[in-house]
């Protein structure tokens, strides 16, 4: 959902765009995902995806301790997302994210994410 986006601004244009007791069905590339395919590039001798995934973990790394979203032409800004983080900018806004989806796929959980306030 964040992908190629400023992550700072989603979840202020959530906020402002879900009405309390709003939900919102929230699914997210989790670093799991990059990895696979950083590995199937490197299985296959595909420079492209392993650079691509190479990119994303690094920026993801990055913003989970940081807290900032590099940006950079020379990376990029897309990143993946983890429960944590997830947890930590949605709150300061007002949200709640229910526990990942019973369904979900590992590489790509998802969330029900409300709005209290």
């Amino acid at each position: 959902m964040f992908a190629e986006s400023n992550h700072a601004r989603a979840p202020d244009e959530i906020a402002r765009v879900l009405r309390p007791g709003g939900i919102l069905l929230l699914k997210s590339h989790h670093a799991r995902y990059y990895l696979r395919d950083f590995w199937r590039g490197l299985i296959s001798r595909r420079l492209l995806p392993m650079v691509h995934a190479g990119r994303v973990l690094a920026v993801g790394v990055v913003y989970h301790l940081t807290g900032r979203q590099p940006d950079t032409r020379l990376i990029g800004k897309e990143t993946f997302q983890t429960r944590w983080l997830l947890r930590r900018e949605l709150s300061r806004r007002g949200f709640d994210i229910e526990p990942e989806r019973p369904d979900s796929n590992r590489r790509t959980p998802a969330f029900i994410i409300s709005k209290e306030r």
